[in-house]
């Protein structure tokens, strides 16, 4: 663990074929101890900076749909958002994305569970009606599970949440759904070479 976290500390020097083969063992070992998440998303990073080979990009495209179908940390997960979004984004991975969007249909977007880009995606839809709109809402007073969510990728269907969200099924389609968000986000706003 301690050599792990000094591999991951920022600035590899110049290519180094050896830490990145470090990083994917480490990563695929899905180590768990103390700090380890915070690990992950370091190595995560450090491979996104990295100058990959083929068969590294294969050995990474496993690892992201297993954080997808078994779950991760909240640290790793966000790093391997990142790195699904550049790696898409420079033309590795082509067909990732579709693969998230099947496993992403149907996903329940919940308010107690939204960041900014989730909220934006739950209230943009033109057809949700005034009173959709404020059974999506949760009451500021009590913490707790949303009992109304909307369903990934229509955005129209409002449907009962509740203990849902807490399903197999339904927490890989809502990771399917933020790594499918974080590769469209990092598109739109890429700039486009004319």
């Amino acid at each position: 663990m301690d050599f792990a976290s000094d591999v991951a500390q920022p600035g590899w020097p110049g290519p180094r074929p050896d830490l990145i083969a470090f990083a994917l063992a480490f990563l695929e070992a899905d180590v768990m101890l103390f700090r380890s998440g915070y690990v992950k998303r370091h190595l995560i990073k450090r491979l996104q900076q990295s100058p990959l080979t083929s068969d590294d990009i294969t050995r990474i495209d496993a690892l992201l749909r297993r954080a997808v179908t078994r779950g991760s940390s909240l640290e790793e997960f966000k790093g391997y958002r990142i790195l699904a979004a550049h790696l898409v984004v420079n033309g590795a991975l082509y067909n990732l994305t579709s693969w998230l969007a099947i496993k992403a249909e149907g996903a329940i977007l919940t308010m107690n569970r939204a960041n900014g880009g989730v909220i934006a995606d739950m209230f943009s839809h033109p057809d949700l009606s005034e009173r959709d709109v404020r059974r999506l809402h949760i009451d500021p007073r009590f913490l707790g599970r949303s009992k109304w969510g909307i369903t990934y990728p229509n955005l129209s269907e409002v449907a009962p949440a509740g203990g849902l969200v807490k399903e197999k099924e339904e927490r890989i389609k809502y990771a399917a759904y933020l790594m499918l968000r974080s590769i469209q986000r990092r598109q739109e706003s890429t700039p486009k070479v004319r």
